[in-house]
């Protein structure tokens, strides 16, 4: 339910609402939440490396 060519944050949410299958396990929410990222993970990827920094 996600694009080849899309960013990962992209995904069919409208396409997961009408899905053409019964689950009790999968909704929109269960998609966004396997897409957030802990706050330490968070913060590492807003920490900018500078070359020969320690």
């Amino acid at each position: 339910m996600a694009g080849k060519d899309k960013p990962v944050r992209y995904f069919r949410e409208e396409d997961a609402e009408n899905r053409p299958f019964v689950t009790r396990y999968y909704n929109p929410g269960t998609h966004h939440g396997a897409l957030a990222m802990p706050q330490f993970m968070v913060d590492e990827l807003e920490d900018h490396v500078i070359p020969g920094e320690g």
